[in-house]
């Protein structure tokens, strides 16, 4: 079976029950927001013909990279203009919130060895199924918005999405 399949089928089996980045609940699958809606986020990945961004994190007040994550760049207006104007489907998944083992995030990781630790991200194809790319976000990368931005958008373009102009 294919591995992003059965990463997948893991993430949906989990249940999804996510906190979101800043404070209150998350919404259902919006473009260029966050969600806890994994199938919602998928379908509309596959209606807009979008990348599906998945972000795991931990927000637990230890996780220093994930907080940095939060603080410098999912607040700063150039990436959510990003993230809007692409209307990237995207879902937050934060370990801290329910029950999920550190055997089970092992054996999703050992697939890619890129993610080394949180906040790690797995890129979809529009799909959802084929994965385009699994990283950590703290390790060879700009660290700020502008860096990540990057980082997508080469990804995007080398997949052969078209990215949106201002």
């Amino acid at each position: 079976m294919n591995e992003a399949f059965l990463l997948f089928a893991g993430l949906l089996a989990l249940g999804l029950c996510v906190q979101p980045l800043g404070t209150g609940a998350l919404a259902a699958a919006t473009p260029g927001s966050w969600s806890s809606d994994l199938a919602g986020a998928r379908a509309l990945a596959q209606t807009s013909d979008r990348p599906l961004v998945v972000m795991f994190s931990n927000s637990s007040a230890v996780c220093y990279w994930c907080n940095r994550f939060r603080a410098e760049i999912d607040t700063d207006t150039e990436w959510r203009s990003f993230a809007i104007l692409q209307q990237l489907p995207m879902v937050y998944i934060d370990r801290s919130s329910y029950n999920w083992s550190e055997s089970y995030y092992q054996n999703v990781v050992s697939n890619y060895p890129a993610i080394t630790g949180f906040p790690a991200f797995v890129i979809y194809g529009s799909s959802g199924t084929n994965v385009l790319d699994a990283f950590t976000f703290r390790t060879n990368f700009d660290f700020t918005a502008k860096g990540f931005i990057t980082k997508l958008s080469g990804l995007f373009e080398d997949s052969g999405y078209l990215l949106e102009e201002e």
